[in-house]
């Protein structure tokens, strides 16, 4: 408690009579856990009565909080001589103290249905399901069961957030609305610590390198002095939770309107958590750039707020801001690598073709189309149609002029849809085994593979595939976000997705037909945000194909591609004068077939 004074005040809530509900927002690393065993080994040894802990699953309910309360139950003096002398009061879901019922549950309506509370505690809410099938939400159900003991009862909900519209958020902003307010070190003014008022040197991205030489400080919003983490155990012994409405004075004096609520809200996030410094949070933020995925844990998890579900969609003119001034079909001169993406549709095929260098940077090189893959044309013989002999022509014999080299560049790698015509894919791509790749889009999370490879000896019609092939899975929502997060990034920057100027309105359109969107279980209540097409809009298959093409990019490991190995591969294609060994050879060592930047 020494080190965490920001919790006192909240332990102070759930023993005051007056309180009814308790809400408390919150990041990692704050001591939440903590703070819910003070109060349940209070309750045990001060104001006994029946209680209900509620943990998102089964596994959490009886394995983590039973472990934890179990320790405090049995290592705690006061609390421990509350137990019964009969063995099993504390095993399984249900256990009994001297003076008092403690039942372990997750969201059922069995498990929630079944026990009158004084007491409930409601941990990590916010990955509780939505709804428990037909019946009410697990918190309602939970709240139900303090009917009985309106005169006195708690009901604590605790959780770090997830979306807007989460248990949590939408109890906290039913509350008072607490902040905890720190003084400056400096000039002694009361502030709320915001993520807004991290700086660290303008001109430094690597955050390992801020991490190591502590270089992130926070900026006092009233005199802009640095506060550095040393300071931060006296601030923290000195704060004060202040309402929604009111402000600290700089003599600690609470002024303004204090809501008069039986309903207590507290946030805090991890810019005052005494175990987390000021560098390491900046370095942490500076790698989930461009990554909404992680960007969303982040928020969560560091900040303590709720993602946001107001997921901008991109306009044309948005795609129009990726326009550069460099001519299509030719490669620049900046570029080590390039990629080919094919979706097959219908009766049809799109293509498209990028070249990247170091640091993700990328730009369109070419899009196109083979327009018949069912029937050949008017007038043409049946047995000379082969519509997968123009897709050879197109992709894999293609080169094009690489700026300041007299060697055109192709494709490394080319990575195509199977989902349909899955067995001509098969079959073209064990024609190129170095080259093609058949993949499939999964639509659910891969849980930190975005790629994963599987051997197919069969295709979807049940035939036997004479030598199988390898199909690789890709996590088409992660990609998704990951080329949203690389359209954001401003010109010159790394990871800067390049349009050429003048590109196409068919391109710009299906880049743009596609938003994300909240989507949930009809029976459980449970929402997940996924990629839709957009109303009005039929096509999405370029889009399909820029999304395939960070896959691709992660497969060569593009992600792994230094400033030095770019210049190598350029000098180890200059024709007109031998290259240096030490050229042919690192270049040779990253895109080499069996390299650990290739079949990572």
């Amino acid at each position: 408690m020494s080190r965490t004074e920001y919790m006192r005040e909240i332990l102070d809530a759930c023993a005051d009579p007056f309180v009814e509900r308790i809400t408390f927002m919150k990041s990692s690393q704050v001591g939440g856990t903590e703070t819910v065993q003070s109060f349940v080994g209070y309750s045990i040894d001060e104001d006994p009565g029946p209680l209900l802990y509620v943990m998102p699953t089964e596994k959490d309910a009886t394995g983590l909080a039973g472990r934890r309360l179990r320790s405090l139950i049995n290592d705690t003096e006061a609390v421990a001589r509350h137990r019964t002398d009969r063995l099993n009061d504390l095993r399984g879901d249900f256990w009994e103290l001297d003076r008092m019922p403690m039942r372990l549950a997750w969201p059922t309506a069995s498990k929630l249905a079944s026990m009158a509370a004084k007491i409930v505690i409601l941990d990590e809410v916010d990955k509780f399901e939505k709804f428990t099938g037909k019946e009410a939400n697990p918190v309602r159900l939970a709240e139900k069961r303090t009917d009985t003991y309106r005169a006195n009862r708690k009901i604590i909900l605790i959780s770090t957030p997830v979306l807007e519209d989460g248990h949590i958020n939408q109890q906290f902003l039913k509350s008072s609305q607490e902040r905890y307010w720190v003084p400056c070190p400096h000039c002694g003014e009361f502030q709320r610590l915001v993520w807004s008022q991290m700086k660290w040197p303008k001109d430094e991205r690597d955050g390992e390198k801020i991490k190591i030489r502590r270089l992130a400080w926070y900026e006092c919003i009233h005199c802009h002095e640095p506060i550095r983490d040393r300071h931060k155990p006296a601030m923290l012994r000195k704060g004060r939770w202040c309402p929604e409405g009111c402000v600290v004075t700089r003599e600690g004096r609470l002024e303004g309107q204090v809501p008069e609520t039986t309903h207590r809200g507290f946030h805090i996030n991890a810019l005052y958590s005494p175990w987390m410094d000021f560098s390491s949070l900046v370095a942490e933020w500076l790698e989930v750039q461009g990554v909404p995925t992680d960007l969303q844990d982040f928020i969560n998890s560091r900040l303590g707020e709720p993602w946001s579900l107001k997921v901008k969609a991109k306009s044309k003119s948005e795609i129009e801001h990726l326009e550069m001034p460099y001519q299509p079909g030719v490669v620049p001169a900046e570029a080590a690598l390039l990629t080919c993406t094919v979706d097959v549709q219908g009766d049809r095929c799109y293509y498209v073709f990028r070249a990247w260098r170091d640091g993700f940077t990328s730009w369109l090189i070419k899009w196109g189309e083979v327009a018949r893959l069912l029937a050949p044309q008017p007038g043409e013989p049946a047995e000379e149609f082969n519509p997968w002999r123009e897709l050879e022509r197109d992709v894999i014999t293609a080169e094009f002029p690489w700026v300041g080299s007299q060697t055109p560049m192709r494709p490394r790698m080319v990575l195509i849809d199977s989902g349909s015509f899955t067995h001509e894919v098969y079959a073209f791509a064990l024609r190129h085994p170095q080259l093609v790749r058949p993949i499939k889009g999964n639509p659910y999370s891969m849980r930190g593979a975005p790629y994963r490879p599987t051997f197919i000896e069969r295709d979807r019609r049940g035939a036997l595939l004479q030598q199988g092939v390898t199909m690789w899975w890709v996590d088409a929502n992660y990609y998704r976000d990951k080329v949203t997060g690389l359209m954001e990034r401003a010109p010159g920057t790394p990871g800067r997705w390049n349009v050429y100027a003048g590109v196409e309105d068919t391109y710009k359109e299906q880049l743009t037909s596609e938003h994300k969107v909240l989507e949930r279980n009809r029976q459980t209540g449970a929402g997940r945000l996924v990629w839709k097409l957009k109303p009005g809009h039929h096509a999405n298959h370029l889009w399909d194909c820029e999304v395939y093409q960070v896959a691709a990019a992660d497969m060569c490991g593009v992600d792994r591609l230094t400033p030095a190995m770019a210049t190598a591969v350029r000098r180890a294609a200059q024709p007109q004068a031998a290259p240096m060994e030490r050229d042919v050879q690192q270049a040779q060592g990253w895109w080499q077939g069996g390299s650990e930047y290739w079949d990572r």
